[in-house]
């Protein structure tokens, strides 16, 4: 095939698959060359996939940042899934594995921060807020309602001396 051939195809693969095409059909049209292979999925047993699981569900994708990496189709969190059941799949614990994602991306990688040191902060702020507030609020309402009511408008003044003089010269040139 020429040049101008295979970028036609490439384009209309990609064509296809960005509207929703087959990925199978789009790398067949490609050829072999360009085709993904996926690395066969670790057996577990069910204990230890109930544990990868759950540890998979408390690391945060490094790309998708908001997802977990159970979540996340992400090749960054496909990666590290594949990472966590190799090492559960080797007997570590769930402390171990967490120690190492740690060690390699730091504790942003935890998707609940934990409840230690500087840490509470985080867990316990959102709560002194609302409690603040709703002390706020209820300090404020109170002040409110103990002021007293407000005066009645006072009587009218007796006129100043200009405002008669006034009066009496714009009756005068009437």
């Amino acid at each position: 095939m020429t040049r101008a051939v295979r970028l036609l195809a490439l384009a209309a693969a990609l064509v296809a698959s960005a509207a929703g095409g087959d990925r199978d059909l789009a790398a067949q049209e490609i050829g072999p060359a360009a085709q993904e292979v996926a690395p066969a999925p670790i057996p577990l047993s069910a204990e230890q996939e109930e544990l990868a699981a759950e540890i998979e569900s408390e690391l945060k994708c490094p790309v998708c940042r908001s997802q977990s990496v159970r979540t996340s189709r992400s090749f960054m969190a496909e990666d590290m899934s594949r990472q966590v059941r190799r090492m559960v799949a080797e007997g570590k614990s769930k402390e171990e594995i967490r120690e190492y994602f740690v060690a390699r991306y730091g504790d942003y990688i935890i998707l609940a921060p934990r409840k230690e040191g500087f840490a509470w902060t985080v867990w316990l702020l959102p709560f002194a807020l609302v409690l603040g507030g709703a002390a706020t609020i209820f300090a404020l309402t109170r002040r409110w309602k103990s002021r007293p009511p407000p005066a009645a408008p006072a009587a009218p003044q007796a006129q100043s001396t200009w405002m008669q003089r006034l009066e009496r010269e714009l009756k005068e040139t009437e």
